[in-house]
C-alpha cells in the first residue's frame, strides 16, 4: 500500500489502549482494535492487581439466593432501553438467547460500551445487576475487569461504571425502555426492519463525495471525522460490496497524512487512522448484522468473532514479532498488519451479511503464497498455526506450530500447481512437505519427510481453517 509505503521509506503506531467505561470507538481498544463483540471471561482466581489467571463460563448467579429468581429478573427486563449519549442516543439492550441472556450497550451506530452476557454476572441482589466485565484478555489468559452495576426500576435502568471495582462504581446514564421490544415479538419486528433497511433495493446509488479537506495535524484526534465519512459511505453506497470499494475513498483521504510524515513519531501516529477506518466499518457491518440476523447465525458468527479478536494480538505477534525485534518502526508495523486482517474481517462479515440480505457478493482474492492461518479448535486461543511471508532478505520463510508443542522454521519455494515445498532449517529435526493455502478456506501442511527428533511424522497432515 502506498501509504504504508511512503512511511517506511523514511524509516517508519501508538498501540493504543482503551479507556475502560468509555465507549470503545474504534481508536481506543483494549484488544488492539475491532470493538466487536469480545468473548465473556469470568475469573475463578483474581489477582492483588485486578487480573485474572483462570477464566471460564459460569452459571447464572442467584438472585438475592433464589435461583430462578435471576431468570425472573432478566426475564422482566428484557427489551431495548434508550438513553442520551454524546454521539445522540444509545440503546441498552437485553435480549433472551437459547444459553442465557445477552446485555449489550451500544453508544452510536458503530461503537459500543459493553457486550456482556450471563456468564458475566456477578450476582442479582437490591435492585441491581452487577457484571464483572473483560476488558483485556492476554495471550497468557490474564484477564483485565471492568465493573458494570444495572440497577432496574418501574421508570428504568441506571448503570453504572467502576474501574477496578464494583463499590467505585459511578453513574453513567439512565436509559428508558422503549414499547414494542420486550418480548421476542419484538425481536423479531427488529430483524424484519433491520432487513429492510438493508435491502440493496432500497439504498441509494449515490456517487460517494468525500469532503477531502484535511488539515495535517499529527496531534488531532480523527476518529470522530472518520466515523462521520464511514456512515457517509454506508448510507450513500448502493450494495455492500460497493460500499467496502467505497471505503478505499475514505484510506485516499487520509493518505495525505502519512505522505506528510517525517518524524518516526508522525509515521506511528498517522498510520493508526487507516486501521480506525478499517476498523469503524468493521462495527458498522456487526451492527447491521446483528439486528438483521436470526438469532442462531448471529450467535454462531458472535462466537467467530469473539475468537477472532481473542487471537488478534497472538496473531500479531506471529506474524511481526515483537518490539525488541523491531525496534521504533514497531507500532507502525502494529497497525499497518491490524489494519489488514480487520480489513479482511470485514469483508467476511460483509459476506455474512449480504446472504441474509440477499445480495451478491464477490470476496477479494487472498495471495496464494502468504498469509497466517490458525487451527483455535473454535475457541479464542491459537494451538497450531502456520505463518508464510517474504523475509527481510527477500526468502520466502514459513514457521508453522504443531499443537503447541513445538515449531518448525524454514523456506518454501512455490511449485507453481498451488504446492508450497517446504523446507525446515534444521533446528529441532529436518522436515519437509508440502503447503496448500486455499483462499478464505484456510491452508493445511503435509509431511512428506522427517527426521527421527522432529516432532511430526511422516504423512502427517495439519489443517490450519481461521483466516486472519
Amino acid at each position: 500500500m502506498k501509504k504504508l509505503q511512503v512511511m517506511l521509506m523514511a524509516g517508519a503506531m501508538v498501540f493504543m489502549l482503551s479507556s475502560c467505561g468509555q465507549t470503545k470507538n474504534t481508536e481506543e481498544h483494549t484488544d488492539i482494535v475491532s470493538d466487536i463483540p469480545q468473548s465473556s471471561k469470568a475469573a475463578d482466581e483474581t489477582n492483588a492487581d485486578g487480573t485474572s489467571s483462570v477464566a471460564e463460563n459460569r452459571d447464572l448467579p442467584a438472585a438475592d439466593g433464589k435461583e430462578d429468581g435471576a431468570y425472573d429478573v432478566l426475564d422482566s427486563l428484557v427489551g431495548e432501553y434508550s438513553y442520551t449519549s454524546d454521539n445522540g442516543t444509545g440503546k441498552l439492550i437485553i435480549q433472551k438467547t437459547s444459553d442465557g441472556y445477552d446485555i449489550s450497550d451500544y453508544e452510536s451506530e458503530s461503537s459500543y460500551r459493553f457486550l456482556a452476557d450471563s456468564s458475566n454476572i456477578e450476582t442479582i441482589e437490591d435492585n441491581k445487576i452487577y457484571i464483572e466485565y473483560p476488558e483485556l484478555a492476554l495471550s497468557d489468559d490474564t484477564v483485565h475487569f471492568s465493573y458494570y452495576i444495572l440497577e432496574y426500576g418501574t421508570d428504568g435502568i441506571d448503570v453504572y461504571y467502576g474501574m477496578t471495582a464494583p463499590e467505585k462504581a459511578q453513574f453513567l446514564y439512565h436509559a428508558i425502555k422503549q414499547n414494542g421490544m420486550d418480548t421476542q415479538q419484538g425481536e423479531i419486528n427488529q430483524s424484519e426492519t433491520a432487513a429492510v433497511q438493508f435491502n440493496p433495493a432500497v439504498r441509494e446509488n449515490n456517487d460517494i463525495e468525500l469532503d477531502d479537506k484535511l488539515e495535517t495535524d499529527f496531534s488531532y484526534d480523527y476518529s470522530e471525522n472518520i466515523k462521520a465519512d464511514v456512515d457517509h459511505v454506508v448510507s450513500g453506497s448502493a450494495s455492500l460490496q460497493e460500499e467496502l470499494e467505497n471505503i478505499e475513498k475514505v484510506i485516499q483521504k487520509y493518505t495525505p497524512l502519512a505522505e506528510a510524515a517525517q518524524t518516526q513519531a508522525e509515521m506511528n501516529v498517522s498510520s493508526q487512522w487507516f486501521l480506525v477506518i478499517w476498523d469503524a466499518e468493521l462495527n458498522s457491518l456487526w451492527n447491521r448484522f446483528s439486528n438483521s440476523a436470526d438469532q442462531q447465525t448471529k450467535e454462531n458468527i458472535l462466537a467467530e468473532q469473539r475468537n477472532w479478536i481473542d487471537m488478534k494480538e497472538e496473531a500479531t505477534l506471529m506474524s511481526i514479532g515483537s518490539s525488541e525485534e523491531n525496534g521504533s518502526m514497531y507500532p507502525l508495523l502494529v497497525n499497518s498488519y491490524l489494519e489488514e486482517i480487520t480489513k479482511n474481517r470485514a469483508y467476511v462479515l460483509a459476506n455474512e451479511l449480504a446472504k441474509i440480505t440477499g445480495e451478491a457478493f464477490v470476496m477479494p482474492e487472498r495471495s496464494a503464497k502468504y498469509g497466517l492461518f490458525v487451527d483455535n479448535y473454535e475457541t479464542g486461543s491459537v494451538y497450531s498455526s502456520l505463518v508464510t511471508r517474504q523475509g527481510y532478505s527477500g526468502d520466502d520463510e514459513a514457521v508453522i506450530s504443531i499443537y503447541r508443542m513445538g515449531e518448525i522454521t524454514g523456506t518454501f519455494v512455490d511449485n507453481g500447481n498451488g504446492e508450497l515445498a517446504f523446507t525446515s532449517d534444521g533446528d529441532g529435526g529436518s522436515v519437509k512437505g508440502i503447503i496448500k493455502i486455499n483462499g478464505w478456506d484456510g491452508a493445511s501442511f503435509t509431511v512428506t519427510e522427517a527426521s527421527e527428533e522432529s516432532i511430526v511424522s511422516v504423512g502427517e497432515e495439519f489443517i490450519f481453517p481461521f483466516v486472519f
